[in-house]
C-alpha cells in the first residue's frame, strides 16, 4: 500500500505525457517570431511561451514531488491545476486586449486555450477523488490510514 504504483502511477504518467504534449502544442502552434513580426504575433509567442516554461516547470515539480514520497504532492498537483486555470485565463485577457488580432488566428486560439481547460478540467475530475480517497495516497503522502 505504499509508493507511487499501481493507479498512481498511471497519473505519474500523465504528469510526464502532459509536458510533452503541451511542448508539441506550443512547437506547432506558434511560429517562430522575428523582430518584424506584429504586435499580437509577438504577445502570443510571450505569453504562450511562458505558459509553457511555467507549468512544465511546475508539472515536472508535481512529478518528483510524487515519486520521492514528499507529503505535499497532493496539495502541490491542486496548486499546479490551479495555476494552469489561471494561466490560460491570463493569456485570453492578455491577448483579447490586442486589437489587431486576426480573424483567423482566433479559433485557433480559442480552441487550444479551451482544450488546455478541458484537460485540466477532466484531470481534476478523475484524479482529485481519487487523490482524496485513496488508501494509497494516504500512506505514500500523508503518512496515515483511514480507520
Amino acid at each position: 500500500m505504499f509508493g507511487p504504483v499501481g493507479f498512481l502511477a498511471s497519473l505519474l504518467i500523465g504528469l510526464m505525457i502532459n509536458v510533452v504534449i503541451r511542448s508539441g502544442e506550443f512547437f506547432f502552434a506558434i511560429p517562430a517570431m522575428s523582430a518584424l513580426a506584429p504586435d499580437w504575433a509577438m504577445t502570443m509567442f510571450v505569453v504562450m511561451a511562458l505558459d509553457v516554461i511555467v507549468m512544465n516547470f511546475f508539472y515536472m515539480v508535481a512529478f518528483v514531488m510524487a515519486l520521492r514520497n514528499i507529503p505535499l504532492f497532493p496539495r502541490m498537483l491542486l496548486f499546479v491545476w490551479l495555476t494552469d486555470i489561471v494561466m490560460q485565463i491570463m493569456i485570453a485577457n492578455q491577448i483579447s486586449q490586442i486589437g489587431s488580432l486576426p480573424a483567423d488566428v482566433v479559433e485557433p486560439l480559442v480552441s487550444l486555450l479551451e482544450g488546455n481547460l478541458q484537460k485540466v478540467a477532466i484531470s481534476i475530475a478523475v484524479w482529485m477523488p481519487y487523490m482524496l480517497l485513496s488508501d494509497r495516497v494516504n500512506v505514500t503522502y500523508r503518512w496515515r490510514l483511514a480507520a
